[in-house]
């Protein structure tokens, strides 16, 4: 854990590359490896399908003319937060797409370890979204779209089970650190990543 602390911000990683012998930086840190019962390929899947299903619904509740979302601030707002938060997801599905099945340190901690906690900030504002439109439709009638309301709700209800569902594929997956290579031979550091 202090080996975390150690290093704070965006440049913090730098630290765990070294010049090798022929004069290249190489990534010398700590991997994690997925270590889960299914095929890497069938979990990033999973993730992908989770993180579309959270993104497009996202986007979808924002497209349809559900009353409300064109003037009032108490919906407007926590749907641009939601929108940026679901934009965030799908980035770090990239990330872990791209870093593979054996993860830099610092790509792990971008792509496995924040999504639990995106996922929740996502999933709440959904139910913040939802319960900010009953109170609109409370207040303010349905503007004679009563079916767009319903859409907007059982959007609401999917954005919260798909993060639900990629917040738990996450956490179950098991994920093993390596310790630090060193770099003594030259040809250790042409296989790292």
């Amino acid at each position: 854990m202090s080996d975390r602390r150690e290093g704070r911000g965006r440049r913090s990683r730098l630290g765990n590359f070294r010049q090798g012998a022929d004069g290249k930086y190489v990534y010398a840190g700590a991997h994690y490896v997925c270590r889960s019962d299914r095929p890497f390929g069938r979990y990033l899947a999973y993730v992908w399908i989770a993180s579309a299903i959270s993104f497009l619904s996202a986007v979808a509740g924002g497209c349809i003319g559900v009353p409300g979302m064109r003037g009032c601030a108490y919906l407007i707002i926590p749907y641009l937060v939601e929108l940026a938060l679901a934009g965030s997801i799908v980035w770090a599905s990239f990330r872990l797409s791209e870093g593979g099945a054996r993860l830099r340190d610092y790509e792990y901690r971008s792509a496995v370890e924040s999504v639990p906690r995106r996922c929740i900030a996502f999933l709440v504002l959904a139910a913040v979204g939802a319960l900010s439109e009953t109170v609109y439709l409370i207040l303010s009638g349905s503007e004679g779209r009563v079916i767009s309301a319903i859409i907007f709700f059982v959007l609401k209800a999917l954005e919260i089970l798909s993060a639900l569902a990629l917040r738990d594929i996450v956490r179950k997956t098991q994920w093993e650190r390596e310790a630090p290579r060193s770099l003594c031979s030259d040809d250790e550091s042409r296989t790292e990543k």
